[in-house]
Order: C-alpha cells, then sequence, then structure tokens
C-alpha cells in the first residue's frame, strides 16, 4: 500500500508515534484556539507530502496570513491570502474536482487508482490545504457548498482537504462539514462544547500545553491524546 500520504501526527502517552494516513481518513479538520499548534500542523504535513511528490494548493483566509510568513514547500498555484483569495481557491480546486470526476467518468474508472492504471496522463493526489474557514464560512459565496462537494467526491478523484478553524461555532463547523469531514483533530478549545461538537467528545477544553491534541481517526470510538512532535 502507497505511503505517500503519510505523516507522522505526534506520539501518544506511551511515547509511541502516532502515524496518519489522509488517503484512508480522506479529508481531516482541525480546530483550536490561536497559538496551539495548528498552522505548524499543516506546514509539517507539507514538508512530509512534498518529499513525496504530492501537489498541494494552500490558503490562509485570516488578515494576519501567519502561512505567508512560512517557508512553505512548493505550492502547485502561489499561495492564496485573505478571503477573496481563498474562495477563488476553493472555486480552481472545485473546477478541479470536476476536471477529474468527468475524466474518471468518461474512461469508466471508479478512482484515481483505477484511472492510472491505464492512462497516458496520469492524475497525481492533490491536498487542499485552508488555514482558518471561519473568515469564509461566512461569506455570501457558495462556499460551503463547494468544500463539501470536493469532501464527498475528492477522494475517488484523489483530492484531500485539510482544514483549519480557530473558532468551533454552528455557523463555522457546520453539520455539512462535520458529516463530511469525519476525521478530525481538536487543540485547545475554550468550552466542553466545542469539543463536543469537532470530536463528539469532551476533552480538548482541558488540554493545557500547546502541541497537545485529540485526535478522533474515521470510525473510532473514542479520542487519542497526542503531543506534536517538536
Amino acid at each position: 500500500m502507497s505511503k505517500e500520504l503519510e505523516f507522522v501526527l505526534g506520539h501518544d502517552e506511551a511515547g509511541e508515534k502516532v502515524v496518519c494516513d489522509l488517503e484512508k481518513m480522506p479529508h481531516l479538520l482541525i480546530a483550536g484556539v490561536a497559538g496551539t499548534g495548528k498552522t505548524t500542523l499543516l506546514l509539517k504535513m507539507m514538508r512530509a507530502f512534498t518529499q513525496h511528490g504530492i501537489d498541494m494548493i494552500a490558503a490562509d483566509a485570516t488578515l494576519g496570513a501567519d502561512m505567508a510568513e512560512l517557508d512553505l514547500p512548493k505550492l502547485m498555484i502561489p499561495l492564496a491570502l485573505g478571503k477573496k483569495g481563498t474562495v477563488a481557491l476553493i472555486k480552481f480546486a472545485k473546477r478541479e474536482l470536476d476536471r477529474r470526476c468527468g475524466l474518471l467518468s468518461s474512461s469508466g474508472a471508479r478512482d484515481i487508482k483505477r484511472y492510472n492504471e491505464t492512462a497516458e496522463e496520469k492524475l497525481s493526489r492533490l491536498v487542499i490545504f485552508i488555514d482558518d474557514i471561519k473568515e469564509i464560512m461566512l461569506c455570501p459565496d457558495e462556499v460551503e457548498t463547494d468544500l463539501v462537494s470536493i469532501a464527498m467526491m475528492g477522494r475517488n478523484a484523489g483530492m484531500h482537504l485539510v482544514i483549519t478553524s480557530q473558532s468551533a461555532y454552528p455557523d463555522v463547523i457546520t453539520g455539512l462539514i462535520r458529516a463530511n469531514i469525519p476525521s478530525r483533530i481538536a487543540f485547545l478549545l475554550p468550552y466542553k462544547e466545542d469539543s463536543l461538537r469537532v470530536l463528539d467528545h469532551e476533552g480538548a477544553q482541558e488540554l493545557k500545553n500547546p502541541g497537545e491534541m485529540l485526535y478522533m481517526p474515521l470510525n473510532a470510538e473514542s479520542p487519542i491524546f497526542v503531543i506534536a512532535e517538536k
């Protein structure tokens, strides 16, 4: 099995490495207050994927533009900044999803693996990083509709979402987002209700230090306590 979308999340309480595979996830939602490690985790994932030649696009929807100040690996297109840039990047990703779904349909292939077995021009994996969706979920554009479409159909097309949010408000982490992005990570969150909204479990409100997180993989019964690798 390919390991091109694997990355080390950190280590558990026993000191064992926690290795994640975005292909299995197949998308990831990360929530937590500022300064707890969300953007650092995105950068770590990007560097891991770069080693395997994965295509990536990224956006920082915040006014602070934290990602713009980092030494980012090579991206497929320039880093998108602010609400307008992030919405444009999501529209770009939706068009790419439509293109890939069209190729799969015309070839009769069910997914990217089967398509690449016979296609002359292979499709690469594409990971879409969006740092802080709070800024765009309140936009009038059909941002949520496009994100949900990518989440629903992206796995077969070889596209994976990794999104973060400083807020766990219900108008940001909506029911549709929760339903279609089942793998989630919570760093420190202010309230028990925030933890429940992100993980379906309490606990994130009790985390103490930057880098501490609760990881809720797809189909897990309870979250895993993880400390980020330094």
